[in-house]
């Protein structure tokens, strides 16, 4: 215990759906940290084995002036008691043992000053998202859970909108009045968009190795990137304080600078239902939409070969090969010194034989046009009327007229 004691602490905070998990889940992987979350259910947070939500031990340990009727106290800031931080510090460090703690909860934004009882050595990292992203990214939820629960926000009009940007600007407002040499701001899109050198100076200001196999791990964390806004969008059309959403919105953006027009975040509805929500399978569409498109263009290929004479020609083109042999099996041959004197010396509708294993006979037997690669997987030769003969025990000769043959 004593070991994390000699460690700075490192709390990660912001509003919700600002990036935090993401962010806790790079810092608290590392195997000298100890990670503790809000998470109940740890499986989408798998570096977090506490094995406890950190949520739960402030209910447990500390007095609220308001609870629910689900037993959650309304307003989640704590009844200031020295035994009370003193206890929850000794929880806190017996949990993290010798490892560094990392602890990540939204919610702790609304406790800093009784963190910094705890922890006066503390190192904050305050997560912060475009206000237009982040709301759509809590109000698709429909959930309070994903407010910060403050006295504040739970006066206002029971407007999830309103409650969740005035969330948004709360928790910059603490950030504002807060931080100082021990804190450090994070954008979610610099993480996901210029994340090597916003990781590095985030592992600068936390003491951590930049230049580790851990870093570059970190570095590839699954992330998203992209997203259609239709959905706020579309609840901002609707809402009836478009004016106090836009003044929170603008003071927000005066302290980290965000568009804030919601015009101009991307997203319609065709977009957003169609490719996001996956009503239609685009990606299975153009997949037939190219195959389509290629048998297409290799008939009409065939088609102008014919006509113009093309069919008494042996040797051909990449492409026409290409078209020529559709519908064709293949086979890989090791008869490499075989395949270039056929290419090199037959005439068409010249026999030609090789070496088939049994498997490729019982693949084969079926067709009667094989395409000839070989050992490298280049495909040379095109052969018709194709019959077998056993030749031993394990093998069969394949005989094929040569029909077409590659140009190399």
């Amino acid at each position: 215990m004593e070991k994390a004691r000699e460690k700075r602490p490192i709390f990660i905070v912001g509003c919700t759906r600002s990036g935090t998990k993401l962010v806790s889940r790079i810092v608290g992987g590392h195997l000298d940290n100890f990670l503790i979350t809000e998470h109940r259910e740890k499986f989408h947070i798998p570096e977090d084995r506490s094995g406890v939500c950190e949520e739960h031990l402030w209910f447990n340990n500390f007095e609220f002036k308001h609870w629910g009727k689900n037993g959650d106290p309304l307003v989640r800031t704590p009844i200031y008691n020295k035994a009370d931080i003193a206890r929850m510090k000794e929880i806190l460090l017996s949990l993290s043992g010798a490892k560094r703690l990392v602890v990540k909860n939204p919610q702790d934004i609304l406790r800093i000053r009784f963190i910094k009882k705890m922890f006066p050595d503390a190192l904050f990292v305050f997560c912060v998202r475009n206000p237009w992203h982040g709301l759509q990214s809590r109000i698709i939820g429909g959930e309070a859970k994903y407010l910060i629960p403050s006295e504040k926000n739970f006066e206002l009009p029971d407007d999830l909108l309103l409650k969740s940007v005035y969330s948004w600007k709360e928790s910059i407002d603490i950030y504002q009045n807060e931080h100082d040499e021990n804190w450090c701001a994070i954008r979610y899109e610099d993480v996901v968009f210029s994340t090597k050198d916003t990781l590095a100076k985030l592992f600068e200001f936390l003491g951590m190795d930049s230049h580790s196999e851990y870093f570059n791990r970190a570095c590839s964390l699954p992330r998203d990137l992209e997203h259609q806004y239709y959905p706020v969008k579309k609840a901002f059309k609707k809402s009836a304080f478009k004016k106090e959403i836009m003044d929170i919105v603008h003071d927000g953006c005066a302290v980290f600078p965000y568009e804030t027009s919601i015009d101009l975040v991307p997203g319609s509805a065709w977009h957003y239902y169609l490719l996001e929500k996956d009503i239609i399978n685009i990606k299975w569409l153009k997949a037939r939409f190219i195959g389509i498109t290629k048998c297409m263009s290799k008939s009409i290929l065939r088609i102008v070969f014919y006509v113009v004479g093309g069919v008494r020609k042996t040797i051909v083109s990449h492409i026409m090969f290409a078209a020529l042999s559709e519908g064709a099996s293949a086979f890989v041959s090791t008869e490499d010194a075989k395949i270039a004197d056929v290419a090199g010396h037959s005439k068409k509708d010249e026999t030609a034989s090789f070496i088939v294993s049994q498997m490729q006979y019982q693949r084969l037997r079926h067709f009667n046009r094989v395409i000839v690669l070989d050992s490298t997987g280049s495909s040379w030769l095109l052969l018709k009327n194709i019959d077998f003969f056993p030749e031993k025990q394990y093998n069969y000769i394949l005989n094929g007229k040569v029909e077409y043959i590659k140009h190399a």
